[in-house]
């Protein structure tokens, strides 16, 4: 069966990275999508989590309002909570990241321009 979602929106809020008792690095967060309804502006809040390398990828190059492409699936899980209740929740789970563009720790690298003699001429075609 397929069981697949591609997501783009802002993390909600700065990540932290934390470790299981079998020592694998986790990394759950939200995420906030837009959508437009009669003309109104609307948002969702999706919970995502990552595991392992994407756990560690997503800590060390995002932070609160940056946009991110989650690439991954859905999945249930119940628990417990301290009062005996039974709560289920739905959420993502990570399988690939990707930079949409416009994030703080993106703004703070340098720009890069192309050679001067990229664009003198010396290509065997027009720029």
């Amino acid at each position: 069966m397929l069981n697949s979602i591609i997501i783009h929106g802002r993390l909600t809020k700065d990540t932290e990275l934390k470790k299981t008792s079998g020592n694998a690095d986790v990394l759950a967060f939200s995420i906030a999508n837009d959508r437009f309804v009669n003309g109104q502006k609307k948002t969702d809040f999706f919970d995502v989590i990552a595991w392992n390398q994407n756990a560690k990828f997503i800590h060390g190059h995002f932070n609160k309002g940056d946009n991110i492409i989650i690439v991954g699936r859905l999945q249930t899980r119940e628990y417990t909570t301290q009062d005996g209740a039974t709560r289920k929740v739905c959420e993502i789970v990570v399988d690939r990241v990707e930079f949409a563009g416009g994030g703080q720790k993106a703004e703070t690298k340098p720009a890069t321009t192309a050679p001067e003699s990229a664009v003198s001429g010396d290509l065997p075609f027009d720029v």
